[in-house]
């Protein structure tokens, strides 16, 4: 699966390189938020990176939140054009 986010799909919709059946058919897999984390030391932790006092973390909602399955992509558009 390849990430992205449902907003940078849209675009290519859009664009009219895919078409809505063609998200629906290629997206195997959705989700609210990531969440990123930045380790600023490398000892070994338990719980968050925060928690320990060794780093960051952090949820971004909307961002590479859908798993999609390339080769439906690749095909429908390999189609199409």
């Amino acid at each position: 699966e390849w990430n992205i986010s449902m907003k940078e799909m849209l675009e290519l919709v859009e664009l009219k390189v895919l078409t809505m059946d063609d998200l629906d058919a290629a997206i195997k897999t959705e989700f609210p938020a990531c969440r990123s984390g930045f380790k600023n030391e490398e000892v070994p932790t338990k719980g968050s990176y925060f928690e320990n006092g060794v780093g960051y973390e952090c949820f971004t909602p909307d961002v590479l939140n859908l798993g999609v399955a390339p080769s439906i992509l690749i095909e429908n558009v390999k189609q199409r054009f």
